[in-house]
């Protein structure tokens, strides 16, 4: 069970050193559960586990953030997300962001791509 309704297929799943982004038919799972998170709270305040489940009718965009010194991140727009700061350490931990790995990210292309057809950006 995801929420009181009945288990959804995978449309897209990518997993990343800062946690997991699951995209069903109608809603997009947040779940950042990884030692970046808890390694980075001391230092940004951010909760270090969260796991939020999104109705694809509340997002409002999806970008991949590529710093300069830092690896990528994924960044989940909605109606009551925390808004980018302009720090990138603190944007990356955020509870609408997910970092990505140090390599091979074609799964978060993937999901990213899927994610905006379905929301037809």
């Amino acid at each position: 069970m995801l929420e009181g309704k009945a288990i959804q297929q995978v449309i897209a799943y990518a997993e990343g050193v800062g946690g997991a982004i699951t995209l069903y038919n109608n809603m997009v799972m947040i779940q950042r559960n990884s030692w970046v998170n808890h390694a980075f709270r001391w230092m940004t305040g951010a909760t270090p586990r969260i796991q939020r489940t999104i109705p694809l009718r509340l997002i409002s965009g999806v970008a991949i953030v590529k710093p300069l010194i830092f690896n990528e991140f994924i960044v989940i727009a909605y109606a009551g997300a925390p808004p980018a700061t302009g720090y990138t350490l603190h944007d990356a931990v955020a509870e609408n962001s997910v970092l990505m790995n140090f390599s091979d990210n074609r799964k978060f292309y993937r999901l990213k791509e899927e994610l905006e057809r379905r929301l037809d950006f």
